[in-house]
């Protein structure tokens, strides 16, 4: 087998061509500026807190659970792989992938909402631009300057990873922070960064995407049969039983996890090469000044999207599971109360963080902190291959804020909604008909309970006034 030879892309980042540090430095004899970065990144006291992060489940539990340490460790083997194949500069997207949870608090994206509720005012709390205050100035390692003072290309992957950066505002969560950084250091925020940078956030995708089934299989959270109603893994988990016999789950899983990997890091290359045949860039300059990311998966995640919108409201059950989960989202400013889709928006119920709708990197910001993460995860995935199989178009992206915005398919109680659940045929089709029973008996079961107990403040409010 011939040996690749590595040699980097037209359109990759040259370090040669870097546009330097905030703090002048004389650049080290032995590393490249992105080798010396990615080596600052690894020896910061940030990346090592990174450690007592959760991913999915709280590490301490079980000694193999993925913590946003290992996560983020991953994410650069993908990174790096992919840079390789497509000769990019590796050393900038491992860096860029080593530091994308360095701003990450405790209690994953439930510690983020919390927090961003509570900054509402302040701009909001964002993870990216935590990383970036915490590589510009919380770290404290050098006696010249405070942060890592690392290179232009790594500041700038690090706050548009996932897109051009449009509007400041005080319900944006980029905040004030950014503003302030820019107008001293511009970081160009209006274009796309690198390519590297591109990759490395669409790593981070294929990495807890895989990764969190092979967690969630650990927790005892479901069964190889539950995750093969979803069509691709069925396929592959198929292929394994034929190729392998007598392999236990464990190992089965190991397998499935591996391939999906490989499976998605194909695709991203498949359609990355083809967006670059069609552009033809000649430079990075090139890449930053396009009108959409040249990293991407491929156009069926439209109709997905389109299947977000128009199953989720058929399984609030899951998604909003009891009474708080229906105060919450109809009483907190921070929780969307629509269907729609927006890129980097975080008023959409549907946000999609690395910038098109082309993108398979979705949030679905409408469950809470007291679903059961797996149920949400089969949602999500039944709606998605719904809108897929019936070629369902999503609406017309939302570039505004959407708070106040109501969509009236939303159920507005928990009765609504079981009622919704329970008569959606296609909902049906796809999930168990056991299933959804069970779910609509325990349900009701508890609203019926919480309709016979009076409340505090109807005894405070009602009963006193009456």
């Amino acid at each position: 087998m011939d040996i690749l030879v590595y040699k980097k892309a037209k359109y990759a980042t040259n370090f040669h061509n870097s546009r330097g540090r905030l703090y002048s430095q004389s650049e080290s004899q032995h590393r490249n500026p992105f080798h010396r970065d990615k080596d600052r990144v690894i020896h910061s006291e940030h990346f090592r807190l990174l450690k007592h992060k959760t991913q999915v489940f709280i590490a301490h539990t079980e000694d193999y659970y993925r913590t946003r340490l290992t996560h983020s460790i991953e994410v650069s083997q993908i990174a790096r792989t992919v840079a390789r194949i497509l000769n990019l500069d590796e050393d900038l997207s491992e860096v860029l992938a080593l530091s994308h949870d360095l701003g990450h608090p405790p209690f994953s994206h439930s510690g983020e909402e919390a927090l961003d509720e509570c900054m509402r005012d302040f701009g909001g709390f964002d993870h990216n631009v935590q990383t970036l205050k915490i590589v510009t100035g919380l770290e404290k390692r050098y006696p010249d300057f405070d942060g890592l003072n690392l290179s232009w290309e790594t500041l700038e992957g690090i706050l548009k990873h996932n897109g051009p950066i449009k509007e400041f505002n005080k319900k944006s969560p980029i905040g004030f922070f950014v503003r302030d950084f820019i107008s001293n250091y511009d970081l160009e925020i209006s274009t796309f960064a690198s390519l590297e940078a591109q990759i490395s956030s669409l790593s981070d995708d294929i990495a807890y995407n895989n990764h969190d089934i092979d967690d969630g299989f650990r927790a005892k959270k479901f069964k190889i049969k539950d995750i093969c109603e979803i069509p691709l893994i069925d396929v592959i988990y198929q292929d394994i039983i034929k190729e392998y016999t007598g392999l236990d789950d464990f190992m089965i899983i190991q397998e499935l996890v591996r391939r999906l990997i490989g499976f998605m890091v194909n695709d991203l290359l498949e359609q990355t090469n083809k967006n670059l045949d069609i552009l033809k860039p000649q430079s990075v300059v090139d890449i930053r000044c396009h009108d959409h990311p040249i990293a991407s998966f491929s156009k069926k995640m439209k109709n997905y999207i389109g299947g977000l919108q128009k199953y989720t409201p058929y399984l609030m059950p899951i998604y909003l599971p009891n009474i708080n989960s229906f105060r919450r989202l109809y009483a907190t400013w921070g929780t969307p109360k629509n269907t729609k889709w927006g890129v980097g928006n975080r008023s959409c119920a549907f946000r999609i963080p690395s910038i098109e709708e082309k993108n398979m990197r979705i949030e679905n910001r409408i469950p809470g902190s007291d679903t059961n993460p797996y149920l949400v995860f089969a949602a999500n995935l039944a709606s998605g291959y719904l809108g897929i199989k019936n070629n369902i178009k999503p609406t017309l992206e939302t570039k505004n804020s959407a708070f106040e915005d109501i969509d009236p398919s939303i159920p507005k109680n928990i009765d609504e909604s079981l009622s919704m659940f329970e008569n959606n045929e296609e909902i049906n089709e796809i999930f168990n008909e056991k299933f959804i029973r069970s779910i609509a008996a325990v349900r009701r079961m508890e609203y019926q309970a919480y309709l016979s107990v009076i409340s505090s403040w109807e005894r405070e409010v009602l009963l006193l006034n009456v």
